[in-house]
């Protein structure tokens, strides 16, 4: 998943609303060579709305089932002539559809709040400079797992516990484009934090039995540098480099319920620590070969080193260094 060319850096960093959107891409199939191991069956390019010669405000409000609210609101245009920016706002409310028999109330109940602000500099015909920050913070209904649904599907959820997942997403990312003689020279530059905290029921039942805590944290610093030709010519080339650095924490405690007769006790627990350094060259070539006939071919090396380590249990460490082409 890319998002105005920056590659998502994980999982974690999908789980938000998509804001003020111009256009989605689909490339079906293996994507790998451009875009890595994560692409293998294709890619998604999601493009937002960068900043015109006039200023516009779009307003969207909706209302929907589960007493769902969603207000949107995006403004954009220019400072000067060689600046422009594009501030989106969003809010999402929704009481929930599932209920939860044990607590009688919705389970899937969900609040959420975005910002995103993008400021695009234009010093000459040939340059483009974009940066941009964003920031989401949601607490969601979690765990509503039925233990029994494979069984009975028409099981509702039935609880003790009101669970909830509280995620806070932030990023900040520099993209340079240089049109040059022979093409383009393009730079991305991004730092994404996300963090996760899960508060859930471990019985999946109404018994006041055991629950859960589950902490996430992930952090990542990724930097793209391409080369890319003219698009105009019949033989279209593109080299590039990328690295990431990648730090995660997951943090998991599992106790029994306070009213319960296993309070006091300690079920589970894990603290874990990864990270990992990713490097990457590649290259893509499209050649016209006949009338409604391209021929592409791409490369890839990845060389991914990765170090794990749970810090409650002695000896835990592992390490490993990966490569592919």
């Amino acid at each position: 998943v890319l998002v105005d060319g920056i590659q998502a850096p994980g999982l974690d960093f999908i789980n938000q609303d998509l804001l003020e959107l111009a256009s989605i891409e689909v490339l079906r199939g293996p994507q790998g060579a451009l875009y890595g191991r994560g692409a293998i069956g294709g890619a998604v390019l999601i493009n937002t709305v960068q900043p015109g010669d006039e200023w516009k405000d779009h307003l969207t409000l909706g209302y929907g089932n589960g007493r769902s609210v969603r207000a949107l609101n995006t403004v954009s245009g220019p400072f000067s002539d060689t600046i422009g920016v594009t501030l989106t706002t969003g809010y999402r409310y929704m009481r929930g559809l599932i209920n939860d028999t044990g607590l009688g109330r919705p389970a899937d109940h969900s609040r959420q709040g975005a910002a995103r602000l993008s400021l695009v500099f234009k010093p000459d015909e040939a340059t483009r400079i974009a940066l941009t920050g964003s920031i989401s913070q949601g607490r969601d209904g979690a765990s509503y797992v039925v233990a029994n649904a494979a069984i009975d599907p028409s099981l509702s959820p039935s609880r003790n516990l009101d669970t909830t997942d509280r995620r806070n997403i932030k990023s900040v990312s520099l993209k340079i484009e240089r049109e040059v003689g022979f093409g383009t020279i393009t730079s991305i530059s991004q730092y994404a934090r996300s963090s996760s905290r899960v508060l859930g029921d471990a019985d999946w039942s109404p018994a006041a039995i055991a629950r859960q805590q589950n902490d996430i944290t992930v952090s990542a610093f990724n930097q793209d540098v391409r080369l890319s030709s003219k698009q105009d010519g019949p033989l279209r080339w593109m080299v590039g480099a990328f690295y990431q650095h990648r730090r995660s924490h997951d943090f998991l405690f599992v106790d029994g319920d306070p009213a319960g007769f296993l309070a006091g006790f300690t079920l589970a627990q894990g603290d874990n620590h990864s990270r990992s350094q990713a490097y990457a060259a590649y290259t893509q070539l499209d050649a016209d070969i006949a009338s409604g006939l391209k021929l592409t071919g791409a490369l890839r090396y990845d060389v991914d080193e990765r170090k794990d380590q749970d810090f409650l249990v002695a000896g835990s460490q592992v390490s490993g260094k990966f490569s592919s082409l």
